[in-house]
């Protein structure tokens, strides 16, 4: 019988490397030259074929067990649609409280960026410089708030990910996320920053 124990005992180790850090010792065999030896006494052991069964069982009986309480789950319960958004709501909202520096940088960097605005174009002249002076400042205040809406991409990619795992087991519907998205995340962080840059 050749197991993965039995071929590991056949590398020998320096006394010396036994003294230093054990996770040093166990890279060093894992990554040098002894590597291949050790996955091919892996892959030909015992305990790989028992590892294997093992996970495969667990991962079934995991899986009856999901089917059964979702499904258990998914015919007794039922949250109305304004107990969705609630509940949702509470949870932007505790999530704002919680990193409050996202809407701290929204309002702060709006009222910064206006008065910073509003004193270097304070004195425009009605000529062909006060003219160009408007225009880069429009386009500077497009780009800004181009720049701030954007903001919230990572956020949403991040936030899918989330819904869609709670949106598959049922927990609630697309029209109670989107409403709760909208009362707190687009108006909250959205659009109350630009209001207070205008």
């Amino acid at each position: 019988e050749t197991s993965a124990a039995t071929q590991a005992e056949r590398f020998t180790i320096d006394a010396v490397e036994v003294e230093g850090n054990p996770g040093d010792v166990i890279l060093d065999l894992a990554c040098g030259p002894y590597a291949r030896d050790l996955v091919r006494a892996f892959e030909a052991s015992d305990q790989r074929t028992d590892l294997i069964h093992a996970i495969g069982s667990l991962s079934a009986a995991a899986d009856r067990r999901g089917q059964g309480a979702r499904s258990d789950f998914s015919s007794n319960v039922h949250v109305g649609f304004h107990t969705q958004v609630l509940v949702l709501s509470q949870r932007l909202l505790k999530k704002a409280v919680r990193h409050p520096m996202l809407l701290t940088l929204h309002y702060g960097g709006s009222v910064f960026m206006a008065i910073t605005l509003g004193s270097i174009f304070s004195d425009m002249t009605y000529d062909l410089q006060g003219a160009q002076d408007r225009i880069g400042v429009l386009f500077f205040i497009l780009f800004y708030l181009a720049l701030l809406g954007m903001s919230s991409l990572p956020v949403w990619r991040d936030e899918y990910l989330l819904f869609a795992h709670e949106r598959a087991s049922e927990i609630y519907g697309n029209l109670s996320y989107y409403l709760s998205i909208v009362l707190f995340d687009l108006v909250l962080v959205r659009a109350v920053p630009p209001f207070a840059f205008a």
